[in-house]
Order: structure tokens, then C-alpha cells, then sequence
């Protein structure tokens, strides 16, 4: 096998779970014979168009059809005029990190990543005798309570982390210091095995 074909394999790795399992085995195939030509028009006629389709429903700054927010946490600024200047959101198929319009932000931008292609990983945990919660579970997906919390509460003891989304072992995304990291991990990891083709 040549290096540009274990290339084509270790640059699909991340998408495993986007490619259809015939065309995985089809493309594997055509590896194995040194198939060139046959490589190209998988990746071009099928892989691409899959890859394409889903990188602009990660980019979408609205939501996607059939796509629900799981998971949401507000950074505000202010006391008396409160400003959103940050929504961190986990949905069904991406986690996203919108800036809107503010005075020190004059454009919007939305940071995103797939849920499909990414590794959640908990960074820097610890416990907090006393804390406030920093993101909410919104409620069902797919017939799967994943809970429900509004507002702010006070509890005895929370666990904080930095919910960090990592692709090919780069970070691509960083929700720093939430509250119950471990479950929004978890509700992930379902997610990803449910939408697995």
C-alpha cells in the first residue's frame, strides 16, 4: 500500500461514523488492491459530498432541521443590565460556542464541532464545597430523559471541569469549568452511539 493511500485512511478516521458501512468497505477494499482510481471516485462521487453536507450543518449559525439543544449555559456581563456575551450549547449533533453582537464583539461568530467526529474530554476537575451550576440539561432526546434544570441552583457539594471537544488529539473547542462535567459527557457519548449509522 502506498503512503498517500494509509494517508486517505488515517485522514477518514475521524469521520468513521458519517461513512456509510458499504462505502467503508468498498473504499477498504480499493485500497487493499491499489485500486487508485476507484479510491478517487469514492472519495469524490460518495465521501465528499457526505463530509461537505455535514461540515455545513456544523457551520449553520441557526439550528439545523431535526436538531435540538440539549445543553445550554449563558456567560453574561452586568449587574443591572445584563448582557449575554457568550451561549455555550450542546445539541444532538454539535457543540457550539456563540458570540453575539456586543459592544466589545461589533460582528457575531459562532465556534462549532461535531459531535460525530470529536473526543469530549474532562480537563481540570475538582470539587467545590459550595458552587453555583454553570449549564443546564434541557430535557429529552430520542425517548432518553436527559434532565432538566432551570436557572441557578446552590448545592453542597458540585464537580467542576473544562469540558474540552478534541479532533485527531487538537483541541477544537473548550467549555471551561462547568458544573457536572461527567454527566454532559456521558449525555454525549449516547448521543454519539445513537447517530452512529
Amino acid at each position: 500500500m502506498s503512503e498517500g493511500k494509509e494517508n486517505v485512511e488515517e485522514e477518514l478516521k475521524p469521520f468513521k461514523d458519517l461513512i456509510p458501512s458499504d462505502v467503508e468497505i468498498e473504499l477498504k477494499k480499493a485500497i487493499k488492491e491499489n485500486d487508485g482510481d476507484r479510491i478517487k471516485t469514492l472519495l469524490e462521487e460518495k465521501i465528499n459530498p457526505i463530509l461537505d453536507s455535514y461540515t455545513a450543518k456544523i457551520k449553520n449559525p441557526n439550528l439545523n432541521e431535526g436538531e435540538q439543544i440539549l445543553w445550554v449555559h449563558e456567560v453574561t456581563r452586568g449587574i443591572f443590565h445584563k448582557e449575554t456575551v457568550e451561549r455555550w450549547t450542546i445539541t444532538n449533533l454539535r457543540a457550539m460556542k456563540y458570540y453575539p453582537v456586543t459592544k466589545e464583539n461589533p460582528t457575531q461568530r459562532l465556534d462549532s464541532v461535531g459531535l460525530a467526529i470529536c473526543e469530549p474530554i474532562i480537563m481540570n476537575q475538582r470539587r467545590v464545597s459550595r458552587g453555583q451550576r454553570v449549564g443546564n440539561f434541557t430535557g429529552v432526546y430520542k425517548g432518553f430523559f436527559v434532565g432538566t434544570s432551570v436557572g441557578s441552583s446552590r448545592s453542597t457539594s458540585t464537580t467542576y471541569g473544562d469540558l474540552v471537544f478534541f479532533i485527531k488529539g487538537t483541541e477544537k473547542l473548550c467549555f471551561p469549568c462547568i458544573s457536572d462535567p461527567h454527566g454532559v459527557q456521558r449525555m454525549i457519548q449516547t448521543i454519539k452511539k445513537q447517530s452512529k449509522r
